[in-house]
C-alpha cells in the first residue's frame, strides 16, 4: 500500500493515457466558453483540487500569486476595448468605458487565471515518464525534448535560487549589490546550463541513442479504475461537446450582454468534469483514513 501524505495526488495514480486526455479535455473547455458560469466551474474546480492535494495554506498562496494576472488582464481590456452599449464614465482622452468591457475584461482574467491554476496541476500530475509513454512511439524525438523541458524548468529554477543565495551572503554591502548579484547568478546559471547540456548529450551518445530503434518500457498498465474514469470522463466529454456544437455555453458580451435561452441543464455536466480530479482524491483519502483506522 502506497505511503500517503500532504501534496500526494491520487489523480495521478489514474493511467497516462486518460489522465492527459482529461486535462486537455479541461483546457479545451475552459478556452472555449466565457459563460460566467462556465469560468466560475473552471476556477473551482481547480482551486477545489488544489485544495484536495496541498491544503488551504498553498490555495491560498497561489490565489495571491495568480491576483495580479487577474487584475491585469481586467484591467487592460476597458482601457483598449471601447465597445459596449452601456457606457459608465468617460477617459481623459474621451473613449468611453462600458460595462460590456468591464465585464469581458473580468471573463478574460478569471480564464487566465484558471489555464494557469489547472496547466500547474497538469504540470504535476503529466511527469517526463508519462509523457515518454504517450508519445514515446509517435513522436520519440518530441516526448524526449518535451519531458527534457519539464525536467530542466524546475531545476534550473532551483539552482538558479541556489546560485542567488550564495551570491547574497559573498556579497558586500555596496550600491547595487542586489542587481549585481542576480546578474552574476544569471551568468553563473547560463554556464551551468551550458556544461549540463554537454554532459547530457556525451551520456546520451556513450548510451548508444539514435544508433537503433528506441524501446519503451513502461510499468502503466490499465485498471478497472482507470476504465470507470474514463467511461464517465467520455459521457461527461461527448454530452458537453453536444452542448457546444448547440451553442449552450456561448455567451456574448458585445455589442450588449446576451446569454442563450435553455441551457441551464448542461452546467452541472461542467462542473462535475470539473470535479472528477477532488471526488477521486476525496474518496482514496477516506479509503486510507479508514484502513487505517483498522489497523
Amino acid at each position: 500500500m502506497k505511503k500517503q501524505y500532504k501534496g500526494y495526488d491520487h489523480f495521478g495514480d489514474i493511467h497516462p493515457l486518460f489522465t492527459f486526455f482529461y486535462f486537455m479535455s479541461v483546457f479545451f473547455f475552459t478556452v472555449m466558453s466565457f459563460d460566467p458560469v462556465c469560468l466560475l466551474a473552471a476556477l473551482a474546480g481547480a482551486a477545489l483540487y488544489c485544495l484536495s492535494v496541498l491544503g488551504f495554506g498553498a490555495l491560498l498562496k497561489r490565489l495571491f500569486a495568480m491576483l495580479p494576472v487577474f487584475l491585469a488582464a481586467a484591467l487592460i481590456n476597458p482601457l483598449f476595448s471601447h465597445k459596449g452599449q452601456t457606457i459608465l464614465t468617460y477617459f481623459p482622452n474621451g473613449n468611453p468605458l462600458t460595462a460590456e468591457s468591464v465585464l469581458f475584461g473580468l471573463a478574460s482574467g478569471a480564464m487566465l487565471v484558471a489555464v494557469l491554476m489547472w496547466a500547474e496541476r497538469f504540470n504535476a500530475v503529466m511527469t517526463s515518464d508519462k509523457i515518454i509513454y504517450i508519445f514515446g512511439k509517435i513522436l520519440p524525438n518530441g516526448s524526449l525534448l518535451i519531458s527534457m523541458t519539464f525536467r530542466f524548468i524546475p531545476y534550473f529554477t532551483e539552482c538558479f535560487k541556489e546560485i542567488l543565495q550564495i551570491r547574497k551572503t559573498a556579497a558586500q554591502k555596496r550600491p547595487f549589490s542586489g542587481i549585481r548579484s542576480v546578474a552574476e547568478a544569471f551568468s553563473v546559471l547560463m554556464s551551468r546550463m551550458l556544461e549540463s547540456s554537454i554532459e547530457i548529450s556525451d551520456s546520451m551518445q556513450a548510451r548508444g541513442y539514435g544508433s537503433c530503434k528506441r524501446t519503451n518500457y513502461s510499468l502503466f498498465r490499465i485498471t478497472f479504475r482507470d476504465k470507470t474514469v474514463f467511461v464517465i470522463w467520455g459521457i461527461l466529454f461527448a454530452v458537453l461537446v453536444a452542448f457546444f456544437m448547440h451553442g449552450r455555453f456561448s455567451f456574448d458580451y458585445y455589442p450588449a450582454i446576451k446569454t442563450p435561452t435553455g441551457h441551464f441543464a448542461a452546467y452541472p455536466s461542467f462542473f462535475a468534469l470539473y470535479l472528477i480530479p477532488v471526488v477521486i482524491n476525496i474518496k482514496e483519502e477516506m479509503k486510507w483514513r479508514l484502513l487505517r483506522s483498522k489497523i
